[in-house]
This record gives C-alpha cells, structure tokens and sequence, in this order.
C-alpha cells in the first residue's frame, strides 16, 4: 500500500463535517480531537469518533488526531477511542519518549507523528522519526513552528515559505528518507485558491514528499491530482522497468539516457502509485 496523498483533517465534534468527508475522496481522513475539537467537547467528540470508527464508511484510512503527549491533556483516552482507526497522528511532539509512550499504548496501530511543530520536535527529529517500528509516515507543519519561533509570517508576500522554514522543510524531507518514514507537507491555508493548491501539491510531490495535509474538502482533488503521476511519466516509468527486465543490476540505455537502480526504484514507485490510485 502506497502512502496516502491526501490527508483531510475533520474536527472530531462535528457530525456534519464528518458525514461530509466521507464523500470528499480524500485517501486519508484524520478525526482530530485535538486543536479542531473545543476544550468543552473532548468527550462528545470521542463518542464520534468511536462511532465512526465503527461504521468504517468508503475506502478512505481513517486516523485520529489525540491531544499532545503531555500531563492533563486526555491524549491516553484519545488513544483507547482510536484503536479500531488505521492510525494515530500525534502532534507537537518534541521528544522521541513522545513517540515511544503512544507505541506502548497502540500496538500495531501505524504512527505518524508531527515533527517540526515546535524548535524542540525540529531538533530531535532524526530520533523521533526511528523512535518506533511503526512510525511510517510524518507530518510537517509551518504555523505552530512559526508561533514557537515567534516569527510574525512564514511566508512572503508572494507565498513563498521564509528561509527558515524553508529550512525546516528540506531537513524534514531529508529526515524521512533517512528513516524511511513517508513524508507529507503542509496544507494550503487558503481555502479559496484552488489554482496554489494544485500547483503546491505538484511541486511537493516532485520534491518527493508523499502527500499533503489538507484543511478543507474543496482541496482533496487538487492535492490527489498533484500526487498522482502524469500518463507520461507512467510511460517512461514502464519503459525502465521492461529495459531492467528480471535483472537486479546493471545500466541500461532508455530514450537515449542511461538509467540505473536509483532510476528503477523511482519507476517502481510510480507504477504503484499509479496502479493504487486507479483502484480507489
């Protein structure tokens, strides 16, 4: 199974919200009883959680979001309501202990914790992405960043990330590969401009991250689009397969360029991807 590329966040008190993302053709759908729960609705919110979790409705991986790992929060009764879900996102997670505490807890559950959510989580991250077997995915996120750092903007007047979380970014980036953990970037906050998700979510999966956090329905298509390979790079992608044939190794010469193993590993995931999002 191929990584998710969308992945839509739903606060977790809402029925109505969360009877729509059911057909919003998201590939991952978070119930977060986190920051888009209130304080005073924690408990309704995991009752529908529970609930939700129990009907299962469409293809979409249905995570949960709990609280931060920390005293008071509730995170451990967000985790017993999350146990039937595919996973469980964690956030503003500093310390790799973050990590192992939700793993003692979770069992086989998939893991994907956010790890660039304060200075702290940016400098432990080579530990906590290795922290446990089922750490499979990571999220990256600018604006709580932003808020520990005390920047007053991330972006510049033309929408580009500031250096320093563009910074933040690339060593995400580099980090995942390093621990083969499925990288996914950060949502567009504009709800409206349809035009920069698509061109975002391109150029995030161009970069080689897996897919995108998104905070609103009307962003799923253009993010799956943007994760999804074009007909012409499946084509070359099936042309250095068939030249590799069943041989492990060697060079080839495809289209008039030499191609190798990084060149077939990167064809493969292509193929998959592609063959994956075809069956949803």
């Amino acid at each position: 199974m191929t990584p998710a590329r969308s992945w839509l966040y739903v606060p977790a008190h809402d029925e109505r919200k969360i009877a729509k993302a059911r057909t919003a053709g998201a590939d991952a759908v978070i119930l977060d009883l986190e920051d888009g729960t209130p304080a005073d609705s924690k408990e309704i919110a995991r009752d529908l959680v529970a609930r939700e979790l129990a009907d299962r409705p469409g293809p979409a991986r249905y995570w949960v979001r709990i609280n931060a790992v920390e005293p008071g929060t509730g995170w451990q009764d967000d985790l017993a309501t999350a146990r039937t879900a595919h996973g469980v996102v964690i956030p503003k997670v500093s310390r790799p202990d973050q990590v192992h505490a939700v793993h003692d807890r979770s069992g086989d559950l998939e893991l994907a914790p956010i790890v660039t959510e304060n200075a702290a989580g940016v400098l432990a991250m080579e530990r906590t992405l290795t922290a446990a077997p089922t750490v499979r995915t990571a999220f990256w996120g600018a604006e709580d960043l932003r808020a520990d750092l005390g920047a007053r903007a991330n972006r510049d007047d033309r929408g580009e990330l500031l250096d320093v979380f563009r910074v933040v970014r690339s060593l995400f980036l580099v980090q995942c590969a390093a621990a083969g953990v499925a990288a996914v970037d950060t949502p567009c906050l504009d709800i409206r401009d349809l035009a920069a998700v698509a061109t975002d979510s391109r150029a995030a999966y161009l970069l080689g991250f897996a897919g995108k956090q998104v905070i609103h329905p009307a962003h799923v298509r253009g993010v799956n689009a943007g994760f999804l390979p074009t007909p012409e790079e499946v084509a070359a992608a099936q042309e250095v397969v068939a030249a590799f044939g069943d041989r492990d190794g060697g060079a080839y010469r495809v289209a008039g360029a030499m191609v190798d193993q990084p060149h077939l590993r990167s064809a493969k995931l292509v193929l998959a991807r592609a063959t994956e999002a075809g069956e949803r």
